[in-house]
């Protein structure tokens, strides 16, 4: 019975590394002005009920649907993995090493939330924190099986009362955005959310705070706080500009001095050399901290402390070592804290604000290449990012990894194709790293019309009446045609079916969530990836080029298979003489395949 041969041959590989139950409770820019800022589930595809005789998932404490089971996979496309004859190839070393299972946010799934365009509960057109209340059963259910995500993050853009629509500008940092609801509201999402098991992150915005801001008020007519932000009584020098573009003004008149703005003139830079300013954003943490929040993403976080035009505007040494105070702080007060950081620049430069204490920062250098894989269809630039030497700060040290977020042009504006987008969301939850979803590009919602941030952060589509069932009102932005969340749930080839599929092996497989990582040779059309744990070894089958022959190539490097199965289809695969015969790749053009 090949239900019975797949739990045999799974739980021996699972078996043989299975690690302890992880606890699921334990950018240039992000604005450019205050108008306009820079449980596993079972099969959804046929919704059948899990097999008992298929409880292989041993690390996610629930079991996967046994899924479309069949016998005898009809190969369409041939895999050398081995010669029966002759001597296994040596492993390959892997890009990247193992993550450390002690990290708690190694094997977690993030979600970034827009409040403002998630749910309305009001009718006033307005996204609010009831309204994410209302929709939590989508995101995370607390059982296994279902309709939800199973997300384990929930990553809020923020929050804070503030005179945009953005909210980048913050005015108070220790109370919640009147459009969005009250500190109560904010502790029952946050019991919700740790009752199933997901940790609530804040956006957390140190660089800067509005103009409105009563510290500024106050700093800029010299009757307090004259310290607190960056000022100048001569003119500045030309060669001040915004530094991720060598254009644009940073400095602003106010009477008879000038003050710093690296993003707005509606967003002065606080002076966090200035020690009353750390301390009061370190006691803003530590608020939110005391209200159940798990930890914070953290905003621009290059551009903390300027020595000087050009280069000593970013990532200086002092910006690093006041992060560096600020992770010891929060990391004391609350053990276990997430701080991850939006450097916005290549793993070189991120990494070091790792190596001074953050716990995660994202990787926008694998964003980009995953993506341009896709749209380009070959792989070379994800093989060079992957193995990049600086591809971690630290071993075992996981980095966020993401297909798009709040800042950056939708990717189903691009990837318009159903297999692309499907193939695009398979890389994502196969390379290493803790993987962040923004919130709609699970069903592949796309940008609006024009082209500023409003149109990246649209109202989610709940279903398919005029206003999405996102609001009994006229909602703040106007929605655009595209995927709902109700039509793709009863769709079993959405991406959104797809998306929970992946989710649901993601989190039951530690090779995935922890393995180390390797690339094999693969011609152009092709990226072939191993991920190993222990003696557990899962290849990662992409066809990035839907033009190029279906026959795969060789795997070089991967060593001799006796079984192996398919984590997406619950399918065996058939092994003869060392070889893998897989099925059609079409629809996802990706295949993940437990060898053994």
């Amino acid at each position: 019975m090949f239900v019975r041969w797949i739990a045999l041959a799974a739980v021996v590989a699972l078996a043989a590394c299975a690690a302890p139950q992880q606890s699921d409770t334990a950018a240039n820019a992000d604005v450019a002005t205050a108008a306009d800022d820079g449980q596993p589930i079972a099969d959804t595809a046929n919704n059948s009920a899990p097999d008992a005789d298929l409880d292989l998932w041993t690390d996610g404490g629930a079991q996967a649907d046994s899924g479309a089971a069949v016998d005898g996979v009809t190969a369409t496309d041939v895999l050398q993995v081995g010669d029966a004859t002759t001597e296994p190839a040596p492993a390959l070393a892997p890009c990247r090493g193992e993550l450390s299972a002690a990290n708690g946010w190694t094997g977690q799934v993030g979600y970034e939330i827009f409040v403002r365009s998630f749910a309305d509960s009001t009718g006033d057109g307005i996204g609010d924190i009831k309204g994410i209340i209302s929709k939590f059963d989508y995101l995370n259910d607390g059982k296994p099986g279902g309709d939800d995500l199973s997300v384990t993050v929930l990553w809020l853009m923020p929050i804070y009362p503030s005179p945009s629509y953005h909210g980048y500008d913050v005015t108070n940092y220790q109370d919640v955005k009147g459009e969005y609801g009250n500190l109560a509201d904010l502790k029952a999402l946050v019991a919700l959310a740790h009752s199933r098991g997901v940790k609530v992150v804040l956006d957390f915005v140190g660089n800067h705070t509005s103009v409105q801001h009563p510290w500024f008020v106050d700093s800029a007519a010299a009757t307090g706080h004259n310290s607190w932000y960056v000022w100048r009584d001569t003119a500045p020098e030309a060669t001040w500009k915004q530094p991720w573009s060598g254009t644009g003004k940073v400095w602003f008149q106010k009477g008879k001095r000038w003050y710093y703005g690296v993003f707005s003139p509606n967003m002065p830079d606080l002076n966090v050399q200035d020690p009353a300013v750390t301390t009061e954003l370190q006691q803003a943490a530590k608020f939110w901290l005391s209200q159940g929040i798990d930890g914070f993403r953290l905003d621009a976080v290059r551009y903390l402390v300027e020595t000087g035009p050009g280069k000593g505007q970013q990532d200086t040494q002092a910006t690093l070592d006041w992060w560096k105070s600020f992770a010891d702080f929060v990391h004391s007060t609350q053990a276990g804290s997430l701080l991850v950081g939006e450097a916005w620049a290549s793993g070189t430069i991120a990494t070091k604000y790792q190596a001074a204490g953050l716990d995660l920062t994202f990787d926008f250098d694998l964003q980009t290449s995953l993506l341009s894989a896709v749209q380009g269809g070959l792989g070379d630039g994800v093989s060079t990012v992957l193995c990049q030497a600086d591809s971690s700060a630290a071993p075992g040290q996981p980095r966020g990894t993401f297909l798009s977020n709040h800042d950056q042009e939708r990717w189903a504006s691009t990837l318009t194709a159903l297999d692309e987008q499907k193939l695009a969301e398979s890389l994502l939850f196969f390379v290493s790293g803790t993987p962040f979803l923004y919130y709609g590009e699970e069903i592949g919602a796309a940008n609006g019309p024009v082209g500023d941030d409003k149109q990246k952060r649209l109202p989610m589509r709940w279903d398919a009446s005029q206003n999405g069932g996102f609001t009994a009102g006229t909602p703040w932005m106007p929605l655009q045609p595209g995927p709902d969340v109700a039509s793709s749930l009863q769709d079993p080839a959405s991406l959104l079916r797809h998306v929970q599929k992946l989710i649901s092996v993601w989190r039951a497989t530690p090779v995935l969530q922890r393995g180390s990582l390797a690339v094999l040779d693969a011609p152009d059309g092709w990226l072939l990836v191993v991920r190993t744990l222990g003696k557990q070894r899962i290849l990662g089958v992409f066809q990035l080029d839907a033009e190029v022959p279906p026959t795969v190539p060789p795997l070089a490097g991967l060593g001799p298979a006796s079984t192996a199965a398919d984590l997406l289809t619950y399918q065996q695969v058939t092994v003869k003489d060392g070889r893998l015969q897989l099925g059609d790749l079409s629809g996802t053009r990706a295949r993940w395949i437990i060898v053994n």
